[in-house]
């Protein structure tokens, strides 16, 4: 990619990393036995703290910087090389450059290496139609809400439910259910109730309205789908990529 990432996203990096440097810093060498207004060490032992504090500080904007880059990769994948047009597109229109902002900023913050190619394919699709900023600033605002429980949870949902028969009856039906879930994604089992919870509340799954059973059967709203939609076909693009 030569310069590209420097080019692309040094600005808005430094826009979200500096004020975050300046906070670090002052906690860690505050908390490790250093005054940041005095500049005093509290000894030799305040000393090796402060090292240490150094190098925990050096850690974190380390995968800052490598979440920041995958964003970048990925966007000039799905891009097919135009990823600086695509980028510069932003400092013409100032929703755009919102977009980018925000998807930057959120996929920094992410643990999620999916959900960093996600954002980045929710601005290049932004930047190629201009139609799609509201949607596009949505989807982030969701995504930055979003963790990987949450995320695997969609996806159980978006597939093919398995075959659950009621309790005395003989009738098989395939939907969502509680138990359905958890055939599916057992992991998901101690935290299942908070999942729906957040994720029923951010409007991305709803109770099925015909529902006539004695428990919840859960499906995806339109919004939901579009989410997964766009978290499988980035997915998918990386994969070809990489094959």
């Amino acid at each position: 990619m030569g310069e590209l990432a420097p080019r692309a996203v040094k600005a808005t990096a430094k826009a979200i990393l500096g004020p975050i440097a300046e906070g670090l810093i002052t906690v860690a060498f505050t908390h490790y036995g250093h005054d940041p207004d005095g500049g005093k060490l509290a000894g030799g032992i305040g000393k090796a703290y402060v090292e240490e504090g150094i190098d925990f500080v050096d850690s974190f904007f380390e995968e800052r910087r490598r979440r920041i880059m995958l964003y970048t990769e990925t966007a000039d994948n799905l891009a097919s090389g135009n990823t600086l047009v695509v980028f510069n597109a932003a400092a013409r229109n100032p929703k755009l450059l919102e977009v980018l902002g925000r998807t930057v900023e959120t996929a920094s913050r992410s643990l999620d290496d999916p959900k960093i190619q996600a954002l980045a394919g929710i601005y290049v699709r932004c930047a190629q139609d201009g139609a799609r900023v509201d949607e596009a600033l949505i989807m982030t605002d969701l995504l930055r809400d979003l963790e990987v429980p949450h995320l695997r949870l969609l996806r159980v949902l978006d597939g093919t439910p398995s075959p659950y028969t009621f309790p005395g009856t003989s009738n098989k039906v395939a939907l969502w259910v509680r138990a359905t879930i958890l055939d599916r994604d057992p992991g998901l089992e101690p935290a299942l109730d908070v999942l729906i919870g957040r994720i029923t509340a951010l409007g991305l799954m709803r109770e099925d309205p015909e529902n006539e059973a004695d428990e919840p059967i859960w499906v995806l709203t339109e919004f939901g789908r579009k989410l997964v939609a766009q978290l499988n076909a980035v997915a998918s693009s990386a994969g070809a990529t990489s094959d």
